[in-house]
């Protein structure tokens, strides 16, 4: 009876350990990422826009170009504070300041840029409050090193 118990007791531990190795484990991501959309004054797609996201902590700069239907995308974006900036001919420079990055977390940023001179830029700035992260259900948080330690 108890070499039932015992072969019962390792195929439970085998299941656990196959099906759910992230969480016993503790692994989870340590980064964010960037997103959006790029339209003109009538709602369609600005092709070929260049959106350049800079790290304000420590001056990184990484840029990408909008697809064919006017999206970006920055995956493994570390978390913290960005400027954004948005440029394409024959449009205004948008630009988006103090854009915060959280772990786990996809920042929206969708902006519709203005006709006018490569000399002329919009600047957008953010307000300290909750966003609303629509592109997928995750949740994410940061942990400070002395609450890590103590895990």
């Amino acid at each position: 009876m108890s070499s039932k118990r015992v072969a019962l007791l390792l195929a439970a531990l085998f299941c656990l350990f196959a099906v759910t190795p992230s969480s016993l484990f503790g692994q989870a991501a340590s980064t964010g990422t960037v997103a959006g959309t790029v339209t003109d004054p009538s709602g369609g797609a600005v092709v070929g826009a260049t959106v350049t996201l800079t790290d304000t902590a420590t001056s990184i700069v990484r840029t990408e170009s909008t697809n064919d239907a006017g999206r970006y995308f920055f995956a493994n974006v570390v978390p913290g504070t960005y400027n954004a900036s948005i440029n394409k001919t024959g449009f205004r420079v948008s630009k988006l300041t103090g854009q915060i990055v959280n772990v786990g977390s996809t920042l929206t940023l969708n902006v519709s840029m203005e006709l006018g001179s490569v000399a002329e830029t919009v600047e957008v700035t953010v307000s300290t409050g909750a966003e609303l992260q629509t592109l997928n259900a995750t949740v994410g948080n940061s942990v400070s090193g002395a609450t890590l330690q103590s895990l």
